[in-house]
């Protein structure tokens, strides 16, 4: 891996530990429906952080690290 490779790692990791995951990108991660991901909140069994009166969806990437 290149200098820039790792850069451009280290950026992406910030992001998203700073944004969160969108419901879809968490759902591809875990291989999972975005309709699973909306039971497993309101099971708690995965929180996400509500971003919007629409209700969109943000999942930190330390509580999809635990649940996996």
């Amino acid at each position: 891996m290149t200098n820039i490779e790792q850069a451009q790692g280290d950026i992406l990791r910030e992001h998203i530990r700073r944004k969160g995951l969108t419901q879809q990108e968490a759902a591809e991660l875990l291989g999972v429906n975005p309709a699973t991901l909306r039971k497993w909140d309101k099971e708690g069994k995965l929180p996400a952080i509500k971003i919007s009166k629409r209700g969109d969806r943000r999942y930190k990437m330390e509580d999809i690290e635990k649940f996996i």
